[in-house]
């Protein structure tokens, strides 16, 4: 169930950017939680780069996002 939860959650985040809507990453950054706890409950260690550098993405974007306004 969490796996389509994300999947979900991963589609509504990429769709709102694709339409350059700042609420976008803040869904971004609860996607980032969701696949955070898959990688743990999963042992899937190899998604956990990626999921750092998500982490990054979304915040630096809120900030510069932010800066813009």
């Amino acid at each position: 169930m969490l796996d389509l939860i994300i999947s979900i959650v991963t589609i509504l985040y990429m769709h709102l950017l694709s339409r350059k809507i700042k609420f976008g990453l803040y869904v971004g950054l609860l996607a980032q939680v969701l696949w955070l706890l898959y990688i743990i409950i999963n042992s899937a260690w190899g998604l956990l780069m990626l999921n750092i550098a998500l982490w990054y993405i979304c915040i630096a974007g809120i900030i510069n996002w932010n800066k813009g306004e």
